[in-house]
C-alpha cells in the first residue's frame, strides 16, 4: 500500500541470503512491508511519460531477472504481432495480462534507462518476458541487459533520497524468502539491527560498518521503508 522503510544498510547481501539493516522503525512495521516473497527495491523518480496507476503493473510474484543472454525480436506475422523477447532467469510463471496491444508500461533497466513496452506475458514458463515497444532491439538489449534487474518506475516518497546516497548494487536481488525478517540485539557483538532473509541469487557485503546513511526501499504493494 505504498510503504516506504527508511534503512541505514549495512550488509546488503550477507552470505548470499540475508538483507541486514539498522532503522529507526519497529519490527512490526518492517515486516508489515517486507513481507515473505517481496521484491524489496530502491524508490524511483518516474521519468517521462508518467504511467497511469491504471496500466498494468508486473505481478507481485514476478521478479523480471535477466537471464545470461541477449534479447531477441520475434517477426512471425503469420503467428502473431511483432514483438520482443527477453529471457529472464526462473522464479514464477505468468501469462498476464495476454493479448496484444495493451497499455504502455515503463520499466527501468541498467542504470536506471527506461524503455516504454506494452507488455503481452510477464514470465511465459517462468523464463521469458515478452512484449511490444517502438524501441528497437538495440536499444532494448543495450538497457535490458543480460543479469540486469527489470521493475517498473515508481515515484519517489517523502522523504525525498540523494544521488549521493548508497544503491542496491546491481548483482543484488533482494527478493524476500519465506520467513519473517528478525530484530537482532547483540551490544556485545554489534548495534541493533534487523535481518531479512532473502533468496538466493549473489553475495554483497557492501556497503560495511553502521550509521550508513539513509535509502528509502520499497516492498509490498509500493510501502516504503527507510534504512
Amino acid at each position: 500500500d505504498g510503504c516506504v522503510i527508511i534503512v541505514q544498510p549495512v550488509t546488503w547481501a550477507w552470505n548470499g541470503n540475508s538483507f541486514i539493516f539498522e532503522s529507526t522503525e519497529d519490527l512490526s512495521t518492517i515486516n508489515g512491508c517486507f513481507l515473505p516473497d517481496t521484491l524489496i527495491s530502491k524508490t524511483q523518480t518516474t521519468p517521462s511519460p508518467t504511467i497511469a496507476p491504471s496500466q498494468p503493473v508486473i505481478p507481485s510474484d514476478v521478479i523480471l531477472a535477466r537471464a545470461d543472454s541477449s534479447c531477441v525480436f520475434q517477426h512471425n506475422p503469420s503467428n502473431h504481432p511483432d514483438r520482443f523477447k527477453c529471457t529472464i532467469q526462473p522464479f514464477s510463471s505468468s501469462s498476464e495480462p495476454g493479448g496484444y496491444g495493451n497499455d504502455d508500461v515503463a520499466l527501468q533497466g541498467e542504470d536506471g534507462c527506461v524503455i516504454i513496452v506494452q507488455p503481452v506475458t510477464w514470465a511465459w514458463n517462468g523464463n521469458s518476458f515478452i512484449f511490444e515497444s517502438t524501441e528497437d532491439l538495440s536499444t532494448i538489449n543495450g538497457c535490458f541487459l543480460p543479469d540486469t534487474l527489470i521493475s517498473k518506475t515508481q515515484t519517489t516518497p517523502s522523504p525525498t533520497i540523494a544521488p549521493s546516497q548508497p544503491v542496491i548494487p546491481s548483482d543484488v536481488i533482494l527478493a524476500r524468502a519465506d520467513s519473517s525478517c528478525v530484530f537482532q540485539h547483540n551490544p556485545s557483538n554489534h548495534p541493533d539491527r534487523f535481518k531479512c532473509t532473502i533468496q538466493p541469487f549473489s553475495s554483497s557485503s557492501e556497503p560495511g560498518g553502521y550509521g550508513n546513511d539513509d535509502v528509502a526501499l520499497q516492498g509490498e504493494d509500493g510501502c516504503v521503508i527507510i534504512v
